[in-house]
């Protein structure tokens, strides 16, 4: 008889993919192989972006994202201890999944807890990458059983770097001049995901392209927020395209 499928402990699986959310909706019409995995990584962010919110002592995060560099190293090695960790281990095809590149998200962790901002455009790219790219290929690794492609892993950098400028959008609704460029870019790149991953991927891939939907509607939206409603309905629609491509 096959073991019981893991199941992420609450309240790491509500905090991962709050309702509402776009990554809750990425997560809801995500590929069957790909749920479990989105959840786990999505799950890892939602823990290590708390480290570096406002407010935060920078000591009290130093010490907890030191904690979390030991507990990646024991996922590498196959010895989690923290609850998402191990649920990740415990998923199907974890054994062939590499996770050091968590390692290289942790280091952006760190530069956002000390408040070092990009100084160019590349720098930004590759912040925004470590920050939400990596966890991203990491999820992707478990349906492909090793290194995305190179279409996969461009649409998931597009995707990671638009939701960088999205945040930064929000951070700026004080400064009405300082939103256009940003909205521009961000929509560049949402425009990107889609372009960028194969029409193969598409089906198994359909979180990004429910997410970048999603991102898109929220840039133009009053308050930078759509409809729960609306956001299903557009969710579903973008999911069930891309399942229907092969």
């Amino acid at each position: 008889m096959s073991p019981p499928p893991p199941r992420l402990e609450e309240p790491y699986r509500t905090a991962a993919v709050a309702p509402g959310t776009v990554r809750y909706f990425g997560w809801l019409f995500a590929a069957p192989l790909a749920r479990d995995p989105l959840l786990g990584v999505l799950a890892l962010e939602r823990e290590w972006h708390a480290l570096a919110a406002p407010g935060i002592d920078p000591a009290v995060g130093n010490a907890k994202l030191g904690w979390w560099q030991q507990e990646i190293e024991r996922l590498v090695a196959g010895k989690p201890v923290h609850p998402i960790s191990r649920f990740l281990r415990a998923l199907p095809g974890a054994g062939q999944v590499s996770f050091a590149p968590l390692l290289r998200t942790l280091g952006a962790v760190a530069r956002e807890l000390h408040a070092a901002p990009p100084d160019s455009a590349e720098e930004l790219e590759a912040q925004a990458d470590a920050l939400g790219g990596e966890p991203l290929r990491v999820a992707a690794a478990f349906a492909g059983a090793g290194a995305p492609s190179a279409g996969l892993s461009a649409s998931i950098t597009s995707l990671a770097v638009a939701q960088y400028l999205a945040r930064a959008l929000a951070a700026a609704r004080h400064d009405p001049g300082g939103h256009e460029p940003l909205r521009a870019q961000a929509a560049e790149r949402l425009a990107s995901v889609r372009k960028s991953l194969p029409t193969e991927e598409h089906a198994a891939q359909r979180h990004l392209l429910v997410m970048a939907a999603l991102e898109h509607k929220h840039l133009y939206a009053a308050q930078g927020r759509g409809s729960r409603l609306g956001d299903l309905l557009t969710a579903w629609g973008v999911a069930r395209r891309a399942a229907a491509r092969r």
